[in-house]
């Protein structure tokens, strides 16, 4: 049986009260002529119909069953009327609220027959006992649809509860894959922005060290590039950290980088040693503010890795653009040199994130005759 619940109790109790109010009011019932006076099996009827209400959930069959024998003896004895007959409809009221029909149907009809055959066939008071075997039997049927009602509110609550806890967790787990998602976007834009600007300065650097003594003037633009870069990459970390700090997470279009930056891209790259060429093919037209976000970082990444990897100081990009796309290509004539982990750095598998996060894809890999291509493929809308 297992432990006893509060609600075990509370039964227990039900069918004590049951039993000793059946055995109480029923001895005050006045008995008739043709009627049986009260002895120990009536008592023992009484006792058994009432307590057996202490077994209505767990053993709700078996509680009809009882109270339905205990209410047959009743009557094939003849014993006076009282609320003994009540007790087998709150047993069927119980058994329907715990089963289906197709399990609650053949219980019931057994325990009327249980009820009213030994009725009608033993006893003998009572006026059109048969008028009084129908009335029972319609009150059987409604208190089993009130039982089968009272079911059907119950799993109907079950059901929303649980959709509702669904719910709970479905929003739980969106929002803890949003955050993750925002973590891994703005780590991207760390590292993009860093190792950009870290490669520009530390190129430059060495050049002015190179040519500080044999050339100031070309030291002195050497230091004003890299003052540049710095100012350039402290805006863009301080546009970063300004989404961390506002509660609204839409990125600032005004600050956000785009393919109309290009060109300052391409001049930084120059300004670092790099000649860049950009071949834009198709009729160019601007994306949606993530889709070029996605495109200029992978195209500022590839440049920088071209700067600090390649012993190249060509690179080609190229631009195509499409109904349902936008290719980019970047292609040096560097060595190709495996510094640049393409399986696991973090800078190409950045890139392919990127590209993956606005439903695109990303290849980077040695070229046969020399040098290193990266080539993504990004759609023209924003994916929803």
């Amino acid at each position: 049986m297992g432990t006893l619940t509060r609600s075990d109790l509370f039964d227990a109790a039900v069918g004590v009260f049951a039993a000793a109010a059946l055995v109480v009011i029923t001895s005050q019932i006045e008995v008739a002529d043709d009627e049986r006076g009260l002895d120990a099996v009536a008592y023992a009827c009484l006792v058994v119909a009432g307590s057996s209400l202490a077994l209505r959930k767990r053993l709700p069959a078996v509680v009809v069953l009882m109270a339905s024998a205990a209410v047959g003896v009743y009557a094939a004895r003849d014993y006076a009327g009282g609320p003994i007959w009540v007790v087998p409809l709150f047993a069927v009221y119980s058994v329907a609220g715990c089963w289906p029909r197709r399990r609650t149907v053949p219980v019931v009809a057994l325990a009327l027959l249980t009820v009213l055959v030994p009725g009608l066939v033993f006893g003998r008071s009572g006026d059109r006992p048969g008028l009084i075997a129908l009335v029972y039997v319609g009150w059987a049927a409604a208190a089993m649809l009130l039982g089968e009602a009272a079911r059907a509110r119950h799993e109907r609550m079950a059901a929303l509860d649980e959709r509702a806890r669904y719910l709970d967790q479905s929003r739980e787990q969106e929002a803890r894959r949003l955050v993750t998602e925002e973590r891994l976007r703005i780590a991207r834009d760390v590292h993009d922005v860093v190792a950009h600007a870290l490669a520009s300065i530390a190129l430059q650097a060495g050049v002015g060290n190179r040519l500080a003594a044999r050339d100031p003037r070309e030291a002195r633009d050497a230091l004003a590039r890299i003052r540049r870069a710095s100012t350039d990459a402290l805006g863009e970390l301080r546009a970063v950290l300004d989404l961390l700090r506002s509660e609204d997470t839409a990125e600032p279009l005004d600050r956000t980088p785009a393919l109309a930056n290009l060109d300052r891209l391409v001049s930084d790259a120059g300004g670092n040693g790099l000649e860049v060429r950009v071949d834009v093919r198709g009729r160019r037209r601007p994306l949606p503010a993530v889709v070029e976000l996605a495109a200029y970082r992978i195209l500022q990444e590839s440049l920088t890795n071209v700067i600090r990897h390649a012993a190249s100081t060509t690179a080609t990009v190229t631009l195509t653009y499409v109904d349902s796309r936008l290719e980019l290509e970047v292609l040096d004539q560097g060595g190709g040199s495996t510094s640049t982990d393409v399986q696991g750095g973090h800078g190409i598998r950045g890139m392919r994130e990127r590209a993956a996060a606005v439903g695109g894809r990303l290849e980077a890999a040695p070229r046969p005759q020399g040098g290193f291509r990266v080539w993504a493929q990004l759609p023209s809308r924003a994916p929803q």
